[in-house]
């Protein structure tokens, strides 16, 4: 991949090379092909694609010399995350940009398509995700579990020992009836179950730019998710109000009581739902992020 790349801007001398990096050991990728472009004349932007630049500089191990050498080499670096845009410029690099992830025009479009036929089911709640431990799913049902009258929708791949053992913790209500782990299916399905939904949870531990975020904003989502990655500036509450709720991860207690404050103020669950959706429109749309990019 990296040899076809180099003979790439070898053979076809573009104007700018862009490189997309995940970080960790990729960034010795990205320094041989910031290199082969830099000595060609040829501009680079690398795009990171993950938000852990504040954690990779406060460890400062093999990754941040990795990242000190891309952040030299490359004409301009692009970050998914305020926290990694300010970090950077506060260390004095001036050739960052912060650009956000954007939402799928597409999935604006199905979500249009589908929303007139679709009813919320009251007291329900939905996750999207891999189904594993550090998406916070098991915390997400023991505090399920504790709300009388909700059920729960699980979407996303699960191994059999992993649907287990979740089921085995929702049995101590209702007989574990009120959870449905529903497994892997197709994203247009995806975007009807985030429509039926009275809400949208995502305790993730760790995040970078959780797109699944903005998706259920724009299903119009009453949002509940951890203060990790990006999501506190996604869900940033402003003059108009807030845009979801958000709590510490792996709080099982914390969780609970922001469902229920969430499945009892119907006022808050109305403005969470407008506000969402009218800022996944301005920040996050194509059009928007798209004239950041160029």
């Amino acid at each position: 991949c990296v040899i076809n790349a180099i003979r790439k801007i070898k053979t076809e001398k573009p104007d700018v090379v862009h490189i997309c990096t995940s970080g960790s050991i990729a960034f010795i990728k990205d320094i041989v092909l910031t290199r082969a472009a830099h000595r060609r004349g040829i501009k680079s932007v690398v795009h990171f694609h993950f938000g852990r630049v504040p954690s990779i500089i406060e460890e400062k191990g093999f990754e941040y010399s990795l990242l000190k050498r891309l952040l030299g080499l490359a004409d301009k670096v692009v970050v998914i995350d305020g926290k990694s845009f300010q970090i950077l410029s506060n260390l004095g690099y001036e050739n960052i940009a912060y650009v956000p992830n954007p939402i799928s025009g597409t999935f604006l479009k199905e979500v249009k398509r589908q929303e007139s036929q679709i009813k919320r089911r009251d007291r329900t709640a939905v996750f999207v995700g891999h189904v594993v431990p550090t998406k916070g799913v098991t915390e997400l049902v023991e505090g399920c579990s504790k709300v009388s009258g909700l059920s729960l929708r699980i979407v996303g791949k699960c191994t059999d020992e992993m649907k287990e053992k979740i089921c085995s913790l929702a049995e101590v209500r209702d007989n574990g009836n009120w959870l449905n782990v529903v497994g892997e299916i197709p994203h247009t399905a995806i975007i009807g179950e985030m429509l039926r939904a009275d809400a949208f949870v995502f305790p993730s531990y760790t995040e970078a730019f959780p797109n699944v975020i903005l998706e259920a904003m724009a299903c119009g989502c009453a949002i509940v998710s951890t203060t990790v990655g990006a999501i506190p500036e996604i869900l940033e509450e402003d003059k108009r109000g807030k845009y979801g709720l958000m709590v510490a991860p792996q709080k099982v207690d914390e969780l609970k009581d922001a469902i229920v404050k969430l499945f009892t103020n119907d006022a808050l669950k109305a403005e969470i739902r407008g506000n969402a959706q009218q800022r996944v429109i301005e920040r996050y749309s194509i059009s928007t992020v798209w004239k950041q990019m160029i």
